[in-house]
């Protein structure tokens, strides 16, 4: 009997990759307790339905290239950093990913801009930022709100890269 093998963004289609991505957001923004924000446009679509366009938009390009490896990271960094906070017995794995999340958000800043919606990209990645350097001065407090509110800014940039 043959396995199969995981899922990994290198396997995946570009289609694939922004679902992903998108399910990874939905999921933080789950975890920020703003769920039902944000509607990934294949929704609407039936299954089996056909993209309207077969060639790779720049959003898509973007998302499949540098600029979605970052997001990726910081979404990954967000999402730790959320677990361990919310596990009240890890201020050294809470401290780790909030200072992988400010380097990664930082590190994206700097990296390319999505084609569309930068200065709310640029908006997320500072409250992402924002919230690693906030635990890492002692205010865990603040750090789920701005979790949230830089969830929320790259969700809409994601879902405008897709459409």
């Amino acid at each position: 009997m043959a396995r199969q093998r995981a899922a990994t963004p290198e396997r995946l289609s570009t289609p694939g990759l922004v679902v992903m991505r998108l399910a990874s957001l939905a999921s933080l923004a789950v975890l920020a307790g703003l769920a039902g924000g944000c509607a990934h446009p294949a929704a609407s679509r039936g299954a089996g339905q056909p993209r309207a366009r077969s060639v790779m938009s720049g959003g898509a390009s973007w998302l499949a290239g540098r600029g979605g490896s970052r997001l990726d990271a910081v979404n990954a960094d967000a999402a730790m950093l959320s677990a361990a906070l919310r596990r009240n017995g890890g201020p050294a794995a809470a401290r780790q990913a909030a200072a992988r999340l400010d380097a990664d958000a930082s590190a994206a800043r700097g990296g390319p801009m999505p084609p569309a919606g930068a200065d709310v990209y640029r908006a997320g990645l500072r409250d992402m930022s924002a919230a690693g350097a906030a635990v890492l001065d002692g205010r865990a407090g603040d750090a789920a709100r701005l979790i949230a509110s830089g969830t929320v800014d790259l969700a809409k940039v994601a879902e405008l890269a897709d459409s």
